[in-house]
């Protein structure tokens, strides 16, 4: 079997209520702890001590509030691509996990790399994350990387059609480019956002995989 007709078959095989209930129930959870997690400790993180960088893009471009352009942008964003991904089960399984994987990753690199906020930061207001997360704390250190550039990333590598993928590139250059006029990020955590996107959407690839593959090789033994 070719490596595209196994992707095939994995495919559709995956839609079976058996194998996507509960990787989705499995996600659904995993999502929901990644929320507690940033929830509690990202605000306490906000008190330690942070370290300047370098940063001559940041220098060069002027602070402009972009705050709700940015919130429409990417809830928008999100919200078309999700329910336009409900129609293909696995790709919205996978963005799901890859979601899951970059949230754990991005907590994990705020914690080992604390960074102190940009000297022109304006305040990025996200009634969305403020309600969900962080309740009424505004966080300035949660740097590297931006979740926000990296949640649109997502949706551009998951996106279907081929038209719909190019519509999300764009988006996710425009968001980029506001959020540095925001001066809430450096431009390394842009950059970073990118590569631990890729990096989080193949290891929700290899985990779906790898989950369907244990369990084909458990009913052969069991039949």
């Amino acid at each position: 079997m070719s490596g595209q007709s196994k992707v095939r078959s994995i495919s559709f095989e995956l839609v079976d209520k058996r194998v996507y209930v509960p990787l989705l129930v499995m996600v659904l959870v995993a999502l929901y702890l990644v929320k507690l997690l940033n929830g509690f400790y990202l605000p306490v993180l906000e008190h330690r001590p942070g370290i300047s960088i370098k940063d001559p893009l940041l220098d060069w471009l002027p602070p402009v509030d972009c705050s709700w352009p940015i919130f429409i942008l990417l809830y928008g964003s999100l919200v078309y691509g999700l329910i336009s991904l409900v129609r293909f089960p696995v790709v919205f399984l996978q963005l799901l996990f890859a979601f899951a994987f970059m949230y754990l990753v991005r907590f994990l690199c705020i914690f080992f790399v604390p960074l102190a906020e940009p000297k022109d930061l304006i305040p990025l207001y996200d009634p969305v994350l403020e309600s969900l997360f962080f309740q009424a704390t505004i966080l300035k250190r949660d740097l590297f990387f931006s979740g926000h550039f990296a949640s649109i990333f997502l949706l551009f590598l998951s996106m279907k059609p081929r038209s719909m993928k190019i519509v999300y590139f764009f988006l996710a250059i425009a968001l980029a480019i506001m959020i540095l006029f925001q001066h809430v990020h450096y431009s390394y955590d842009i950059v970073g956002a990118a590569l631990f996107s890729w990096i989080s959407y193949i290891l929700a690839q290899k985990f779906i995989f790898g989950f369907y593959s244990k369990l084909v090789q458990k009913e052969q033994l069991e039949s």
